[in-house]
């Protein structure tokens, strides 16, 4: 078998669950009201994740193998056409 190398950022929001998934369905429930200054940001973000179910953060991460191959398959390129197809 062999490993090719491809050009894949290391910090591509394709490859990290916390990323794709998380963060946007955090500023969904965060910004749903302004935010009225830091203190309230802060409640709200540990408020926030505190109330997302663990069968959210396990569908995100099992889904990670399907977002790898998806981005292994545009090689490296940005797959956002290919990986929307999973959410």
């Amino acid at each position: 078998m062999t490993i090719t190398s491809i050009n894949v950022k290391e910090n591509s929001p394709d490859l990290n669950p916390v990323d794709y998934c998380i963060c946007g369905l955090m500023q969904q429930r965060l910004y749903k009201t302004p935010v009225r200054d830091t203190i309230d940001l802060k409640k709200r973000l540990v408020d926030t994740w505190a109330s997302i179910p663990q069968c959210v953060v396990v569908e995100a991460v099992d889904q990670w193998t399907a977002r790898l191959r998806a981005c292994v398959k545009a090689k490296g390129r940005t797959s956002a056409p290919v990986i929307n197809r999973f959410f």
